[in-house]
């Protein structure tokens, strides 16, 4: 995609957790470049789920995801 960032293409193949279970992995921003980590052991065929925080996504330019806190209530 001309004029986008690579970076934010490959963002969306991650969907994003809806709570804490769910999600598996973070990003994180280091030296202006983006990386992702596995909170826990990921076995294999298990989906990713990854929170990006609203500062985080500030930074990315893209949209902070709410997230659901299980008790009818989103963040």
């Amino acid at each position: 995609m001309s004029g986008r960032n690579p970076t934010l293409d490959w963002l969306v193949c991650i969907p994003s957790a809806q709570n804490e279970t769910e999600q598996n992995m973070e990003a994180y921003s280091k030296d202006g470049e983006v990386f992702y980590r596995t909170l826990r052991i990921i076995r294999s065929g298990e989906p990713l789920f990854v929170w990006y925080s609203k500062d985080f996504c500030q930074l990315l330019h893209i949209h902070s995801p709410k997230r659901y806190t299980g008790r009818g209530n989103a963040l």
